[in-house]
């Protein structure tokens, strides 16, 4: 039991560390900061969802390199879905 306990708060500070990498997603101004803060708001979005699960980090790295793809955001559009049909 303390060992489940262990291994899950492991994976809990793993997915805050991959929350707290996801404000990198905001830089720049005008334009492109809106752009960043709309997407970060969007990986946040996925963090109740996600902080459960075993694998959660994994995704939420996921979320961020989808954003980081495209300017449009269409590469973490499909990130999200993905994540909803979990």
């Amino acid at each position: 039991m303390a060992f489940r306990r262990r291994r899950s708060h492991c994976a809990e500070l793993r997915c805050r560390r991959r929350v707290l990498n996801a404000r990198r997603l905001v830089k720049g101004y005008s334009d492109t900061h809106a752009r960043g803060e709309a997407k970060f708001d969007r990986v946040l979005g996925a963090v109740p969802l996600l902080a459960p699960r075993a694998d959660g980090a994994d995704w939420m790295r996921r979320l961020r390199d989808a954003a980081l793809l495209d300017e449009d955001g269409i590469a973490l559009d499909g990130a999200l879905k993905t994540i909803s049909t979990l």
